[in-house]
């Protein structure tokens, strides 16, 4: 194999982070290295460097031999460098064959655009790698895993021959996963280089042929697929052993939560109850009634919710806002924290502020040095980094501790009931253990969790009882001893064991 891609010393720094340290690793041309590590520990720097969105501060490029300076993503780009990234660079409004057009370099002032043979082209493009879509559909109108696929092909079509993937499964049904590696290992196959950061330890190690293992922004070494486990990249990513998850069932308190036959959007007649000491998990394959069942719990007066159907801490709260829910004790983490948790322009105090603002005032004046004090306990507890500053901007901090801090905020309000949407989407190893043990601390003290999750593996670990949710019905219910991933699995497939 000849070396096509190599970082040699790269140091980068944000004031007084460093993100990068010293790193050094190296890209064989037609392979697929994976880059992993915890949330924060550099491997998008180094892709973002690579990409020439961040110029290094010290260190050494090389491209097929050559050292190299990549000004720009434009720069990489012209060396066949394309980058998909995290949170896809798409406008919702906007067709899919409009965005491929927008990117395109070659068109001159005033030509006239032949849609057409554009549209030809990217259908050409498709079939030949065997990703369907859409393309004079809006965005907005199409399903997750086809914006990745839009993505994608924009590289393909901008003849990238080296493609970096930033988290690429970590909005995607476990069914897109499959055939999203699929599809890598097709292009891998055609000579395309791949270079994925992703957290989802079971993905690198069946697609990957090296893989670079980041900590605190330095690679501690980069090893051969073959060689390494679930369990031994885990301590290299961490520094020691994750202790197992220990998760013993409670007997189930008195119902604080009751839904009866409701039916809104693609709901039907759903029954269900939520106890104290329990965390109930909703399996099934995304768009299957899920967004309409935490819309309805959390907005159930907009929803047509009549008062009888939702109880909440045996109340009725199926005419109640949202402020009145919460204000009750429920509690609420997003599937998308950018759009549902947060606000990225602002601090992490006034972040943390949010849903609390009667708690921290006096006189309707903030109590500042309280405010202060809460934020920096919670950041410590649940191990926000960096720790210490509460004052920078929420879209500074890496993605696993934007979502530390939102699951760390919500859990210090203290509400009876928390529903957790993809609560790890995104995040690495160490962040997920963390999340997870909080919310097994936090149901075992007569509280109760509702947990909507793509991950299967996630819902079997955490849940006392699983419940399948597949076209807006509950078609199936596991109580913990009969979880099952191959049988739960073909429920949400089949809608039958």
């Amino acid at each position: 194999m000849k070396e096509i891609l190599r970082l040699q010393k790269v140091n980068k720094s944000f004031g007084a982070v460093q993100a990068a340290k010293d790193v050094s690793f190296s890209v064989q041309e037609g392979q697929l290295i994976s880059l992993i590590g915890e949330n924060g520990a550099g491997k998008s720097t180094a892709a973002k460097i690579l990409f020439g969105m961040y110029q290094p501060d010290s260190g050494e490029i090389f491209f097929q031999g050559q050292s190299i300076k990549i000004s720009s993503p434009e720069a990489a780009g012209q060396l066949g460098i394309g980058m998909v990234h995290q949170h896809f660079m798409l406008a919702p409004a906007m067709t899919a064959l409009d965005h491929m057009i927008l990117q395109k370099n070659d068109l001159r002032s005033f030509q006239k655009i032949d849609r057409a043979l554009i549209l030809k082209e990217l259908q050409s493009l498709s079939e030949k790698h065997q990703m369907p879509v859409d393309w004079l559909s809006p965005v907005e109108d199409l399903p997750i895993g086809v914006h990745q696929r839009i993505e994608i092909l924009k590289a393909l079509s901008a003849n990238a021959k080296i493609i970096i993937l930033d988290e690429p499964t970590a909005v995607l049904s476990p069914q897109e996963t499959a055939l999203f590696l699929d599809r890598l290992l097709d292009l891998k196959k055609q000579g395309y280089t791949i270079i994925l950061i992703t957290h989802k330890l079971r993905e690198v190690l069946k697609v990957s042929d090296q893989i670079v293992v980041f900590r605190r922004g330095e690679v501690v070494g980069q090893y051969p697929a073959t060689e390494q486990t679930c369990e031994t990249l885990s301590e290299l990513m961490v520094g020691h052993q994750v202790p197992p998850l220990n998760n013993i069932p409670q007997a189930a308190g008195a119902p604080l939560l009751t839904v009866t036959d409701l039916s809104f959007g693609k709901l039907k007649n759903i029954h269900f109850q939520l106890h104290e000491n329990e965390i109930v998990g909703i399996a099934g394959i995304e768009g299957h009634g899920q967004s309409d069942l935490l819309k309805a719990l959390l907005m159930p007066q907009d929803c047509g919710c009549e008062p009888q159907q939702y109880e909440l801490l045996k109340g009725q709260a199926g005419q109640l806002t949202t402020s009145e829910l919460l204000d009750r004790g429920l509690g609420f983490v997003g599937e998308d924290r950018h759009h549902q948790s947060c606000i990225l322009e602002m601090n992490l105090l006034e972040n943390f502020l949010f849903g609390q603002e009667r708690k921290f005032s006096k006189f309707g004046i903030i109590e500042q040095s309280h405010l202060n004090h809460q934020t920096l306990e919670m950041m410590q507890n649940f191990d926000v980094r960096p720790l210490g500053n509460p004052l920078l901007p929420f879209q500074s901090l890496s993605g696993g501790n934007q979502q530390k801090f939102v699951v760390g905020r919500e859990l210090s309000k203290k509400p009876r009931v928390l529903i957790a949407s993809q609560p790890t989407r995104g995040v690495d190893i160490g962040a997920i253990d963390l999340i997870h043990r909080s919310l097994l601390n936090y149901k075992n003290r007569k509280n109760a969790v509702l947990l909507v999750s793509s991950e299967l593996e996630e819902l079997i670990k955490v849940s006392d009882r699983i419940l399948v949710l597949k076209d807006g019905q509950f078609v199936s219910e596991f109580q913990r001893q009969e979880f099952d991933e191959q049988r739960i699995g073909q429920v949400m497939l089949r809608g039958t064991p």
